[in-house]
Formats: C-alpha cells, structure tokens, sequence
C-alpha cells in the first residue's frame, strides 16, 4: 500500500517528561508505543519515541515500504511523538537515529491492524493483544505536556487549536472529505469521557450516535423489508470512515472495492450477466446514467443500506426488460 506523506503530522511534538531511562544511553531512543506485537483497529497510530538527550539530530520513520521524511529532533527534546499510516494486517516499522548525518541506532515493530472488512484479519488478531493509548498508565507518561482530562468547553471549541485531541490527532484531517463533527474538532460528541480503564470510547453499535444526525435516513431504512448486514446490526463504521473519506459518502474505499472486500465471489467483475464476450456489467470506470458526474459502482444498482427489492436493488426487477431500460434507453 502507498503511504501518504501528508498523513504525518505537520507539527513534532516534543514532550519533556521526566522519565528514569531504564536503556543504556548508547541506545538513542526507545519506541515506548505502541508495543510490538499488538494490534489496532484503525490505521493511523502515534508512535512516541523516550529520547536519550543530545545524542540524536534526526530519525527517519518506515513503514512498510514506505520512508517518511527525515525529522529533526531538538536536542533538548526527551519524548517524541508523530503519527504513522498503516496498512492492513501486519505492518514492519523501522525507526533509525542520526547524529551528523550518520546512523547511530535503529529499532523496529509490528503492529496489525485488525479490519472487519477482512475474516482472515479478524482471525488473526485474536493472537494478539490489543493496543489501546487511552489508559492510565499510558496517559501517565504524557499528561505533564498535554491536556488529557478535557472539560465541557470542549463540545464545541471555537478553533482546532483549542481542542485537546487536536496535538496528537490533527492527521485525522488529512482526508479530502472531513466529517462534520471531526472537521469542527467536536472529538466529544462522538467519543466519551470515562475516566475509568479506557476513555475516549465510542458506543458499540455505533448507530445511536449516527441517528443523532441522521435519524431520518435511518428511520427509513428500518421501515423497509430488507437491510444491509452492517446497517441492521448497527455498525455504520464498519464502511464508513466517521472522521473523514477521500471517498464520496465517507466510504472507507472505493465503493466497489468496498463491496468486494465482503462479496468476493462478485470479483471478477462479470457480474449480473457476462453477454457473449464475457466481459460483464462493469461496477467501475464508466459514468452512472442516473447520477451525472458520478462514476457507476455497485451502488448503482443496489441500495448499500436498505430496499424493498430483492438484493437490495434500488427499483423492482420482477420485469428485467424494464429493470434494463431504466439505464440502457431505448
């Protein structure tokens, strides 16, 4: 997968938190979190880095393939800490340290990511611990530098700037199409504040927050005879990006890719009727008749969250002539 450059966070953060170095000081720095070998259920993750002070001017971050630009570190600086993209499944992260442009210490990581679009990720996960930032003794370890008990002003801060998650999270708006809510840093309409093991949580099944603001086309869903899997168990996020898509919807991915991920058997792309040369109702790369300047996906045809046509289909198909002819004029 390409990593996007602009995912890494535009400001270093530089924390001066004074922490026993449990390392030989020969060692540069330490990748504190997140722990190797764990998993996460999204693809952007802070990386925090313990500093040995003076010893390092700049460390490269690779992830994957992928090498981020070359970081500059104060030589005061004792925490460091930047945001990486990851890719599905296993992920192999490199940090190296330079001190006069040579290389003074290298470590690295794994960190899976765990997708509900992907049986073999969800199984393989289960071997493995989960990584969660938002717990005591994580927050310890930053809370001298940033503000991690949030008060209500914070519903509805007047810039960025003034929200809290802002500092570690403003990759998140990196995303050609923010959310409404994550666009305005409204981090709290969505994620609770519990000050018990783990904040910052989100309601599972996610659609009560959804209905908030989109109870009328929920509403409507629920009064049909068929839903979607994801839609009728309530979990919205699992095909939706709730913070920000560069695709159109907030879909994770392409919408046809997207379907795909689940009905595999629909691939090959010859799907409804092959014709005699085989090549099948395209899902991709021609223009929707219905919807001028949208590109056609399976969502042409079928509904993603409801119907009251078999296989979800957007109109009655009891006639195919008919069905056809909606799009293919005469």
């Amino acid at each position: 997968m390409t990593m996007n450059p602009k995912l890494l966070h535009s400001g270093i953060l530089a924390c001066g938190i004074t922490i026993l170095c449990l390392c030989s000081s020969a060692l540069a720095f330490t990748i504190t979190h997140p722990p190797t070998g764990s998993y996460v259920e999204h693809e952007s993750v802070n990386l925090i880095l313990k500093m040995d002070k003076n010893s390092t001017d700049s460390v490269t971050v690779t992830v994957n393939t992928y090498q981020y630009p070359p970081i500059d570190i104060p030589s005061e600086n004792e925490n460091l800490c930047f945001g990486i993209t990851l890719a599905g499944n296993m992920n192999q992260v490199r940090v190296d340290a330079f001190k006069n442009k040579k290389k003074i210490a290298s470590q690295e990581l794994e960190i899976f990511v765990r997708s509900a679009l992907d049986n073999t990720s969800k199984k393989a996960s289960r071997r493995l611990p989960r990584y969660i930032f938002h717990v005591p003794e994580n927050e310890n370890q930053c809370i001298s530098c940033h503000k991690l008990n949030p008060d209500l002003s914070e519903m509805t801060p007047a810039k960025p700037e003034d929200s809290s998650c802002y500092s570690c999270h403003q990759n998140k708006m990196a995303s050609a199409k923010p959310h409404v809510p994550a666009k305005k840093w409204e981090c709290l309409q969505c994620h609770e504040v519990k000050m018990a093991q783990r904040k910052y949580s989100v309601p599972k099944p996610v659609q009560p927050l959804c209905y908030r603001c989109h109870g009328k086309q929920v509403s409507a869903w629920k009064g049909m005879k068929l839903m979607h899997g994801p839609t009728g168990v309530g979990q919205c996020n699992v095909c939706h990006d709730p913070h920000g898509s560069d695709w159109h919807g907030l879909t994770r991915m392409h919408v046809t890719d997207l379907c795909n991920r689940c009905h595999v058997e629909k691939d090959s792309g010859k799907h409804v009727i092959a014709g005699f040369f085989g090549k099948g109702h395209p899902t991709r790369g021609v223009p929707d008749p219905l919807v001028p300047g949208k590109e056609f996906t399976c969502a042409g045809c079928h509904d993603p969250h409801a119907s009251d046509f078999t296989q979800l289909l957007k109109m009655d198909n009891s006639s195919m002539g008919t069905y056809c002819n909606s799009c293919h004029k005469k």
